[in-house]
């Protein structure tokens, strides 16, 4: 213990002489003893006294740990002995010697070493292999640098300890030891873009303090990463060697027999913490001794001047660490139990000092006293413990560490759990199946729907390397890729799977599991497949960034280029919102001025929204009912950021909803000029669609990746055609005169030469040239003068044409090399990135990227949870929407199972953004958008006073919201109520989960039928697409109710004219919201005596039913149901409040002469 920190006995004494700088106290277990943890050496060691006054006995054995996981391979000895509790013993009862026993069991130890190095490391064979350095370690570790020069050198042996598997990713891992430096290096396969097989990330790089198994030598050339753009790695082949090698040692060390050991009778005492670690296990001191006289598998001796057993108790699934009693002679005495490097983070309570001598047998006692010494200690660690956690408190409210954090994100991780277990879809049959295996799936449906909704999601193919399958048994587990599907393509039949799997690991459980499939059921019960959990990652990535007490949060941040790299701050506010935002600065002055005049002219509170937005210190929430123009603020947000920040190349904004149709209409408003002005080129934006492009509309196709990878790449590689044959026909111009210039430069020689001999110039011309080059060239070749003039043109321009052909040749190659260069270029340059919630960070190349500003559309739509993903990538936010219209989707079987686990629903129903309003109004971060402009204020007054306590008022311009209507219908009011109460066919029927009213159904389309009569609605009108025909819509709460009356309509020519043109359309709620239409027929379907109204029975869905009408609402109803369910006393809380939103309806029509009693034969008496 203390050679390895360079010192002797002595040395310790004269170190404590100069004083003990005292850190921790630690009361005896029993009597007046204890520990004292300190200070020596000016802070720089670490040791820990103790003291025990009452001395035990030679033959006594100390407890020190009980650990639940029971150590690997095979026991070195077992001891059989009689075990006693030291409670009523005598020492003479004791028949066993502790140091002789001791000595026995280390010389067994010896044997086992000594067989254990005959065991003889196979040498593998790896190859080129290329090491990538995470920044942690690179800025962490100051040795690393040796250490892997000699690695990159070939300077030193590596030998493979340990195959690892990482816990997130899944990915393969090497523990490797390399005895010239002592050091163990752990490395992951590299998950980078654009990397190969054999690359590999290293993570952590330690000092060996225990003993390690060598499994095999490894033969391998490592190369840094910046040496690896042509080298050519070796596959994944050896890596199967190394687990193969694993096996092999571990079924070598079976060959060492265990030792028998005997003894007489032991005394076992045991701490007041040793009592507490058995307790956990459901054991008494009493019961353990039962266990060790049956039986002690002993597997190890550890430590150097203090022996420590590791053993295992026979029946018993834990292990036990032991070690001999020592005594002391007097009350001054101390024992010195540790010694190593101090923590930089201790701070020291107090200072001891005084005379300390090195004990000696038979040498007189000094005259300290140790236990009033360590009582004084006490007292002091006291006091300091108190002033830490009231420091601990404050420090934990600043970094946004608060107990209702940790409780809610570990709320979130059960949803995950539980969410996850939804995705098992069974194994009916796995089998060896040439190199990869056969896999059959029990689920057959649930994995259809999977495989056809990747279908849609990636129409030019699917890359199955992105979605891998999980196989478990029992605690193992193993990633199966798919190779190829069979099944699929016409429906019929089972699916098959043809899978694989990359993992060494993985490869023997799938062969253990091929195995043990002819041994019948008992495994197989244990095993499991589940679909790709690929958005419960990335909400799980999101809550181990925010978890402050996440351990691998470290080693996350190290890995280059897969994590985000927020500030601090940013996520310390963000905490700080999750779990008491009431704790956030109120803010009291105004805001300043837009910095340049609206876009369009906004109200009062759309411009008070839009400078709370851009001004706002963290995060702003707009509320913005049905009409206030949410989008229109959204779009005045982005125009005055990008203005704002035009002199900065790296801002970027991040806008995302829940659903693609609202990213899109967005995006389309922001794309599409307004009155002259196109904001993108304006502002400079650079849009990018995330998604793929089958749910995009076409006419916004072009700010995707796809389009980008196809269509703008040809357009390109079209041009740089056209450039290459240009230059190609210059090329063959310029032979063509060099030709020419040759064979002139001939001719003048002869000419010349004849000169000289008879006085006078030989004429050899003319050169015939073709018509095209003459036309380029206007030089009369047939002079001297003219060829001397096109040689000095050809000279002047030297090669240009000939690499000018050569670089676009390598350009056109580079492009069919690397097809995603446009994409890559795409998001390098974009600074607005549309996605959904869960798609802003499917894609590699977004993980890492963190945004100025993060801009959610409809958040009241969206669970918390999900909307941790895209809050976590900005440093400011903006949430828009309405909490009074859908709330977030939740599946009901999710809720029933939170509710057996004893966790509220309202964890997944509940949006963060009608979480925070109340706080955020009250700090100064909330704006009501309070003027609407779709309803008119017939039905604007009723959705107003019923679902935002009358704060909603109408624009002017509302009032002309009129459209003309049937004779049988009123000119007014706007809002009518048709109460069928007094017909007999009126009652709702059952079909499947939900239900129908034939009444109803005839009367929506009866009503549509008298409206497509009218002038306005002509086909002619119908079919030009500028005119200005009125919308139609009809909202059901069930959907066989929507499937019915869709039936009704397609029947009739003209109403499916108008289903067809998208004039009229119908839905349910849900489908309707972002929607408006003239008209909205609203069936509510229920109808019964007991007063039951289902769906209707929801004050949110409602509101969005009401208001999607512009000029006229029109509700079918029941009002004897309506008034039974008013007086029903069996329900209380929100449903009895919402459950009177109907029944003020009827009321507020009712004093507005809105209320219309459908009479008998309403069919004969309203045709007419």
């Amino acid at each position: 213990m203390l050679r390895k920190i360079g010192k002797d006995r002595r040395s310790v004494v004269a170190s404590l002489n100069q004083g003990l700088e005292v850190v921790g106290v630690e009361p005896a277990d029993r009597g007046i003893g204890g520990k004292v943890v300190g200070l020596i050496d000016q802070g720089r060691l670490r040791i820990v006294l103790s003291h025990e006054p009452e001395p035990p006995g030679p033959r006594d054995w100390r407890l020190l740990k009980v650990d639940a996981s029971p150590p690997k391979g095979h026991p070195l000895a077992v001891l059989r002995a009689i075990w006693h509790v030291d409670r009523g013993l005598r020492k003479d009862d004791l028949t066993s010697d502790a140091t002789r026993l001791l000595d026995q069991i280390k010389e067994i130890n010896k044997q086992y070493e000594d067989c254990v190095k005959n065991w003889q490391p196979p040498v593998i064979d790896a190859g080129t292999q290329v090491l990538h350095v995470s920044k942690k370690l690179r800025q962490d570790d100051a040795f690393s640098d040796e250490v892997l020069d000699d690695l990159f050198a070939s300077n030193t042996e590596v030998f493979v300890v340990k195959l690892l598997t990482h816990r997130k990713t899944g990915k393969t891992g090497l523990q490797l030891f390399l005895p010239s430096h002592d050091i163990l290096l752990n490395i992951y396969q590299a998950s980078f873009e654009n990397t190969d097989v054999g690359h590999w990330l290293l993570t952590s790089l330690e000092r060996k303090t225990y003993s390690v198994d060598l499994l095999c030598r490894l033969s391998a050339v490592w190369l840094p990463a910046s040496q690896a753009d042509d080298t050519e790695v070796r596959s994944e082949n050896w890596l199967v060697q190394i687990s193969n090698a694993e096996r092999a040692y571990h079924s070598w060390r079976i060959t060492w027999s265990p030792r028998e050991l005997h003894a007489g009778f032991i005394r076992l005492c045991v701490s007041e913490r040793s009592k507490e670690e058995l307790q956990q296990h459901k054991l008494t001191p009493e019961q353990l001794c039962q266990a060790m006289t049956r039986g002690l598998h002993l597997y190890e001796v550890t430590g150097q001047e203090s022996d420590v057993l590791v053993a295992v108790p026979e029946g018993l699934q834990c292990q036990i660490r032991l070690t001999p009693q020592k005594p002391l002679i007097g009350i001054s005495d101390w024992m010195l139990i540790g010694t190593r490097k101090a923590d930089l983070a201790l701070s020291p309570f107090a200072r001891i000092v005084a005379r300390w001598e090195e004990g000696v047998p038979g040498r007189t006692p000094l005259a300290g006293n140790a236990p009033e010494l360590i009582r004084e200690l006490l007292v002091l660690q006291g006091q300091q413990q108190e002033i830490a956690t009231r420091i601990k408190t404050v420090e934990e409210w600043l970094i946004g560490k608060t107990p209702e954090l940790s409780k809610r994100i570990a709320s979130w991780r059960k949803v995950c759990e539980l969410e996850r277990d939804t995705l098992e879809v069974g194994v009916t049959c796995l089998k060896r199946e040439g190199p990869d295996y056969l896999l059959i799936p029990e689920k057959q449906e649930t994995v259809k729907e999977w495989i056809d909704g990747l279908v849609s999601l990636n129409p030019e193919g699917i890359h199955w390397d992105r979605y891998p399958l999980e196989l478990r048994v029992g605690e193992d587990y193993a990633r199966l890729i798919i190779r190829s599907v069979q099944g699929t393509e016409d429906g019929v039949g089972e699916i098959v799977l043809n899978v694989g799997c990359d993992s060494p690991r993985g490869l023997a459980l799938i062969e253990r599991v091929c195995d043990s499939a002819a041994a019948e059921d008992k495994e197989r019960e244990n095993i499991r497949l589940f679909l790709p959990d690929t958005q419960l990652r990335l909400i799980d990535n999101a809550l181990d960034l925010l978890d402050l007490d996440q351990q691998n949060q470290a080693e996350k941040r190290g890995i280059v280029g897969e994590e985000l790299t927020l500030d601090d701050m940013t996520l310390n506010t963000l905490r700080t919102i999750l779990s008491s935002p009431e704790q956030l600065d109120p803010i009291t002055s105004p805001w300043p001025p837009l910095p340049i005049p609206p876009l369009t002219p906004l109200s009062a509170k759309q411009e008070e929204a839009v400078r709370a937005a851009i001004f706002g210190p963290d995060m702003t929430l707009i509320q913005g009912p049905p009409g206030t123009g949410k989008t229109t603020v959204i779009l005045e947000i982005l125009r005055q950021l990008f203005r704002m920040h035009r002199k900065n190349p790296g801002f970027k904004v991040l806008l995302v909803a829940p659903t693609h149709v609202a990213v899109d209409n967005v995006l389309e408003r922001l794309v599409t000029p307004r009155g002259g002005t196109n904001l993108v080129m304006e502002l400079g934006i650079a849009p990018y669609r995330v998604g793929s492009t089958h749910r995009i509309p076409e006419h916004l196709r072009g700010f995707t990746l796809d389009c980008f990878n196809t269509e703008y790449r040809e357009k390109l590689e079209q041009q740089v055609g056209k450039k290459l044959e240009k230059f190609r026909q210059a090329l063959r111009r310029d032979r063509q005169v060099w030709d020419i210039l040759e064979d002139g430069a001939a001719c003048d020689a002869v000419s010349w030469s004849f000169a000289l001999q008879n006085g006078e110039l030989l004429n050899l011309g003319p050169w015939e040239c073709h018509p095209a080059l003459e036309r380029e060239l206007p030089i009369d070749f047939n002079c001297q003068e003219g060829r001397v003039r096109a040689w000095r043109q050809l000279r002047a321009q030297g090669t240009r044409p000939e690499e000018c052909v050569r670089l676009l040749r390598r350009w056109l190659e580079f492009l069919q090399k690397n097809p995603r260069f446009f994409s890559e270029l795409l998001i390098a340059n974009a600074n607005l990135v549309c996605a959904t919630t869960i798609g802003c960070a499917t894609h590699r190349e977004l993980r890492s990227v963190v945004y100025d500003y993060v801009i959610v559309d409809e958040a009241g739509k969206e669970e918390a949870r999900r909307l941790l993903v895209p809050l976590i990538r900005g440093e400011k936010w903006v949430l828009v929407g309405d909490h009074q219209q859908l709330p977030p989707y939740s599946d009901d079987e999710l809720q029933k199972r939170l509710r057996r686990e004893g966790l509220d629903p309202k964890v997944i129903t509940r949006s963060l953004f009608e979480e925070l309003q109340e706080p955020f109004e009250k700090s100064g971060r909330y704006v009501f958008l309070d003027h609407q402009g779709r309803m008119h204020p017939d039905i604007s007054a009723f959705v107003s006073q019923q679902f935002y306590g009358g704060r909603l008022h109408d624009f002017p311009h509302v009032a002309n919201h009129t459209m003309p209507r049937p004779a049988f219908l009123p000119d007014r009011p706007n809002l009518l109520v048709l109460d069928t109460q007094q017909l007999p066919d009126r009652q709702e029927k059952r079909l499947g989960t939900g239900y129908v009213n034939s009444l109803e159904q005839e009367l929506a389309v009866f009503i549509l039928r008298a409206f497509a009569k009218l002038p306005e609605f002509q086909v002619d009108k119908a079919d030009d697409k500028e005119s200005s025909v009125p919308t139609l819509g009809v909202i059901a709460p069930y959907r066989r109710q929507v499937e019915k009356i869709r039936d009704l309509l397609r029947k009739d020519q003209k109403l499916n004219k108008l289903l067809s043109a998208g004039i009229l359309h119908v839905g349910t709620v849900d489908s309707f919201q972002g929607q408006e239409r003239d008209l909205i027929i609203f069936t509510c379907t229920r109808s019964n005596s007991q007063g039951r109204l289902g769906f209707v029975d929801n004050r949110q869905r409602l509101n969005v039913a009401f208001s999607r009408a512009r000029c006229l609402l029109l509700v079918i109803a029941d009002g004897s149901t309506v008034e039974l369910a008013r007086k029903r006393s069996d329900v209380t809380g929100d449903e009895a409040e919402t459950r009177d939103h109907l029944h003020a309806l009827f009321v507020f029509a009712h004093g507005r002469g809105g209320l219309l009693k459908v009479p008998q034969k309403w069919q004969t008496r309203w045709s007419g």
